[in-house]
């Protein structure tokens, strides 16, 4: 691939991502907002999202097993875009029959979650072929677009009505669907010779939970995400009950994103500096002190601003799981290995986090839930130091 070439299909990634989160900001940061306004309960709320975490529990190492063994990564992305732009509209006919409306947005949950894994895995097995396309400066795209994005919605929302959450989503997929087709595919690195069976998912995930580095990762992926995934499930919560609105929801998803996109810019120096292994345990200390910080919330504006902890925490986490992960796995488990990770941090701890929240929220006050929350998070810390000094294991060629 020449120079021009290589620099073009790192700008087609590049918008990729920046359309892409535009659009999950979009949907599913104002949901809550939208559901709300429709009448919904903390409780319904609560069982949808958990519903949503459930769904992707398996869809995320699904999709991700067969874009390893049977199907391009390209091809899922783009089928899952075309489902998922006409499906958002569901929502709005079924909004008042609670099984409808929870059909509607897990079709969309199913492959719109799905694609945080298969971007970054595509991203990630792309860098091979073009050594230019950087994985932290792509996915900043995106975090920049999601705070823009958090920003105008919010206020759109404000003035027009949530109702158009549905034209928003649409139009930056469809734009991230423009680039995706214009993005270099790539095979499926565990796809087997003609006349030999794949390698099943059970065999698959056999093998990654023989790695003991990866086995400490994951259970540290979830002791870390459970309070970070409670905040961005009740944070509209919260906000709504200090007197916030749709407007002040889209202000503190832009504190959460505004600064990651720098962190992440920066990002390769700093792992050229510090390496790896440092990298990836500053990332889950700051994630762990980030569900620590909601304890220190007493008012709205001061829930909107504590926030931008956000930007340092995740702008260092992101970027180094997905490095560490392709530093411990092959390439042709990558994909399952990384929507695995998704997965649990996305779906189980936002099944498992919701409903001890919802628990907590009940007979205490939010700021003893992340209180709890921080000192697992401290917990998963400690587990990714473990995988971290944990023997490496030789990779098998892919």
């Amino acid at each position: 691939m020449d120079l021009k070439r290589q620099k073009r299909q790192y700008l087609f990634i590049c918008l990729v991502y920046l359309f892409y989160y535009a659009s999950y900001t979009s949907y599913f940061s104002f949901l809550t907002v939208y559901l709300k306004g429709w009448g919904y309960g903390t409780s319904d709320i609560g069982l949808i999202m958990t519903c949503n975490s459930l769904i992707n529990l398996v869809s995320q190492p699904l999709l991700g097993q067969l874009s390893d063994t049977r199907f391009p990564i390209k091809r899922i992305v783009t089928v899952g875009m075309l489902v998922t732009i006409p499906g958002a509209f569901l929502l709005g006919p079924t909004a008042g029959f609670f099984p409808l409306a929870l059909a509607s947005i897990l079709l969309v949950a199913f492959f719109d979650y799905s694609m945080i894994g298969l971007l970054d895995t595509w991203t990630n097995l792309a860098k091979a072929d073009n050594p230019r396309i950087n994985y932290s400066v792509a996915r900043g795209m995106g975090s920049l677009s999601s705070a823009v994005a958090a920003l105008v919605i919010g206020d759109a929302l404000a003035r027009f009505g949530n109702d158009k959450i549905f034209l928003f989503h649409a139009l930056f997929m469809a734009l991230a669907l423009v680039f995706v087709l214009l993005f270099q595919g790539i095979p499926c690195a565990g796809r087997r010779e003609k006349g030999q069976k794949a390698e099943s998912m059970g065999q698959a995930l056999r093998a990654l939970f023989r790695n003991k580095k990866y086995r400490y990762y994951i259970i540290a992926v979830f002791l870390v995400n459970m309070g970070w995934r409670a905040i961005l499930t009740y944070m509209p919560s919260i906000l709504i009950d200090f007197g916030g609105n749709s407007r002040h929801q889209g202000i503190a998803m832009a504190m959460c994103t505004i600064g990651i996109a720098p962190f992440m810019f920066f990002y390769p120096r700093l792992l050229k500096r510090f390496g790896i292994e440092r990298m990836i345990q500053v990332g889950y200390l700051l994630t762990a002190l980030r569900v620590l910080s909601i304890c220190l919330v007493r008012d709205l504006w001061m829930m909107v601003w504590i926030q931008l902890f956000e930007s340092i925490s995740f702008g260092i986490f992101q970027p180094s799981t997905i490095e560490y992960v392709s530093t411990i796995i092959p390439p042709k488990n990558r994909a399952l290995a990384v929507t695995v990770g998704a997965a649990v941090q996305m779906a189980l701890c936002g099944t498992v986090g919701n409903y001890f929240a919802g628990i907590f929220l009940e007979h205490f006050s939010f700021r003893w839930m992340f209180l709890i929350f921080g000192a697992v998070a401290l917990a998963g810390f400690g587990l990714m130091r473990m995988s971290v000094k944990a023997p490496a294991e030789a990779q098998e060629p892919a």
